[in-house]
């Protein structure tokens, strides 16, 4: 999946004009519902400057796509309601992070809490080191990665 960017310029009086081609090109066609989403601060203004056009509202089916994480959970890992969190999914493991990038300092600082929970993790020593093993290739991954886009 790519993202295609199409460059427009708002007229003197304040309209936007997608050319039919280009409506076509996205899969509309004439008398088609669209909507018009756009990230903000506030739920008015339009703080980013960018929007999404698409055929259904993004919230329609929002309730089924949330992941809804307990309360005493998110106190334990110092995360607060409402906060981004970014997910990292491993073979039988899922770590949760409050940061919505994660750079290979705090990689290694994850990996160093599941070699430590893995020591007191008696009933799972084969998961443990598994999640380990499967962690420790994603830093070194990253790490290449980070180094050629160097």
């Amino acid at each position: 999946m790519k993202i295609r960017e199409v460059f427009l310029q708002v007229s003197e009086n304040g309209d936007l004009h997608i050319p039919p081609e280009l409506i076509q090109e996205m899969g509309l066609s004439p008398a088609d519902p669209v909507c018009l989403a756009y990230l903000t601060r506030d739920g008015v203004k339009n703080d980013y400057q960018e929007f999404l056009l698409s055929p259904e509202s993004i919230e329609a089916g929002e309730d089924e796509e949330k992941l809804l994480i307990p309360s005493p959970l998110l106190e334990q890992a110092n995360l607060s309601p409402g906060e981004d969190i970014q997910i990292l999914c491993l073979d039988r493991a899922i770590v949760l992070c409050g940061t919505s990038t994660l750079d290979r300092d705090d990689l290694e600082a994850v990996l160093q809490q599941l070699q430590a929970a893995q020591e007191l993790a008696f009933s799972l020593p084969e998961e443990a080191s598994s999640l380990i093993h499967q962690l420790e290739q994603i830093i070194q991954e990253g790490a290449i990665g980070h180094e050629t886009a160097e």
